[in-house]
């Protein structure tokens, strides 16, 4: 294989590999605080939003996917209200 085509190779997969990098882990206090300036506005009833998550097979997966479709498109900032939500009441 050629140097440049296998260079080429190796820059794909490194950038490939950033692209789908692991979600990092939510920030409940930081979701606090957004829910509360970004949601809470039209979902006054966590709850309501909780249960309806919870029967999805994977809540957090169900809300990011949601989320990601309303109004938050900020991946960090959908974990933190993804964490927010998930925290023991």
């Amino acid at each position: 294989m050629p140097r440049d085509r296998s260079m080429a190779l190796v820059c794909a997969a490194l950038i490939a590999g950033v692209l789908v990098a692991p979600a990092r882990a939510g920030d409940a206090a930081a979701g606090a605080v957004a829910y509360a300036r970004d949601c809470a506005r039209c979902h006054r009833d966590e709850a309501a939003l909780r249960t309806t998550v919870a029967a999805a097979a994977d809540p957090a997966a169900a809300l990011d996917a949601f989320l990601a479709r309303h109004r938050a498109p900020d991946p960090v900032r959908r974990a933190d209200i993804v964490a927010y939500l998930a925290a023991p009441r």
